[in-house]
Formats: structure tokens, C-alpha cells, sequence
């Protein structure tokens, strides 16, 4: 009766890979695995309330931003989804201006080339 399983040779001395690694190398490579890892697991999705919960707004006010263009919006079937690197991203540049720490609005000035800004 032959076996199916095979039993691991052993390893010979010629075979074998002897590194040596200084601290910095050994983290900088377990770094560089750990960031592929990380790029390689899947987007986080969130339904409407949770993409509310994270903005920490109304499932209302979701919904202009969202039909405004001001955050992105992905449907799966008839219902809205919402990828929650994208509006972390949306937050932290938000392409309408930005909010002044007393609550009023600050529009964004955008010069075009050769353009001097003015304020006023």
C-alpha cells in the first residue's frame, strides 16, 4: 500500500539560507509585509447610517452631501453604500471650502495661473 501523505525530507545542511539582519532591516522588512497586508484587505462598506454615524450627521444631511457631490456615494442594488476610507477622505479635503472654528464658512480661493489673489 502506497502512502499519500509524503514525509517532509529533512533539510540538509546545503539547503539551508543563514540571514543575518540588523533591528532597523528586520523592521523595516516586517513593516513592508505588514503595509501589503494591509492594502490587500478589503475596503470597509457602510450602509447609510453608518456612514452617518461616522460623519457624525443626520442620515438627512448624508443624503445632500451625498446628492450635492460634496461626499461619494456607491449603490449596491437600489441602496446606497458608502466606502468609509472615501469619506474620511472627502472629510479632510472637502472640495466646497473649509469650516472655521467659530462655524462660519470659509469658501476656497482658487487663482488660476498668473492670477494675483485678492482679498476683499
Amino acid at each position: 500500500m502506497r502512502d499519500i501523505h509524503p514525509q517532509p525530507k529533512a533539510v540538509q545542511p546545503e539547503d539551508a539560507l543563514v540571514v543575518t539582519l540588523r533591528l532597523g532591516d528586520l523592521r523595516r522588512l516586517i513593516r513592508s509585509e505588514l503595509e501589503q497586508l494591509d492594502s490587500s484587505t478589503p475596503p470597509e462598506v457602510l450602509d447609510r447610517r453608518g456612514a452617518a454615524a461616522l460623519l457624525r450627521v443626520s442620515v438627512a444631511q448624508l443624503d445632500r452631501l451625498a446628492k450635492s457631490g460634496k461626499i461619494r456615494q456607491h449603490t449596491l442594488g437600489d441602496s446606497p453604500r458608502y466606502l468609509r476610507a472615501e469619506l474620511l477622505e472627502d472629510v479632510r479635503s472637502p472640495p466646497w471650502g473649509s469650516v472655521r472654528r467659530d462655524g462660519l464658512r470659509r469658501r476656497a480661493h482658487v487663482t488660476r495661473p498668473g492670477e494675483a489673489r485678492t482679498d476683499g
